[in-house]
Parts: C-alpha cells; structure tokens; sequence
C-alpha cells in the first residue's frame, strides 16, 4: 500500500464524526486483533495504517494479556488475603452516603 493511498485514507478517517470514528476505531482493533497473527504479510500495512490514528489520539491501540504465569485459586486467595486492606468495604460506604430515599 502507498502512502499517498494511506494519507488519503487518513483524511477521510478524520474527516469522520466521532461517533463514525468511534466505531471505525473498535471495527479496525477487532480487524487487528483477529487477524493480526493470521496474516503475517498485512501487519506491517495494519501498522501503517493504525500506528497514526494510534498517534492523533483517534483509536486505543488493543491491550495486550501480561506475561504472567496461570496460577491456582488458592494461591488467588493467598495473595488477596496478603493485601492490606483497611476500613470499611465500599459497597457500605457508598450505602451510606446515599442515605435515605
């Protein structure tokens, strides 16, 4: 693909409403995140396309998973009962401030 075709697409893209935009941006994460290890060839053209919207500000580039080992419920439970937490839980607090009906 060609960078005056990828500038042209760029117009357009911004020339959008934001809700247009809005939609176009979850469409291309999903196009990008579904096919991006399927067609090894086309990222370096998805990069070319998205990493400048990515850069207006105009879509999200998608989240990636952290490279954190599987562990078990019961290390989950460990690990939140380690955790230091003090006060009263917040569904109580946020009962609280709501006060009567």
């Amino acid at each position: 693909m060609n960078l005056q075709l990828i500038e042209s697409l760029m117009q357009v893209i911004l020339a959008l409403p934001p809700e247009e935009q809005a939609a176009l941006s979850e469409r291309l994460a999903q196009a990008q995140l579904s096919n991006c290890l399927n067609l090894p060839d086309s990222v370096d053209i998805r990069v070319q396309i998205l990493q400048p919207l990515v850069v207006e500000g105009r879509i999200i580039p998608p989240m990636t998973q952290a490279d954190l080992p599987p562990f078990s419920e019961v290390e989950f439970k460990r690990m939140v009962s380690a955790l230091p937490i003090l006060g009263q839980p917040l569904s109580e607090t946020v009962i609280e401030e709501r006060g009567k009906w």
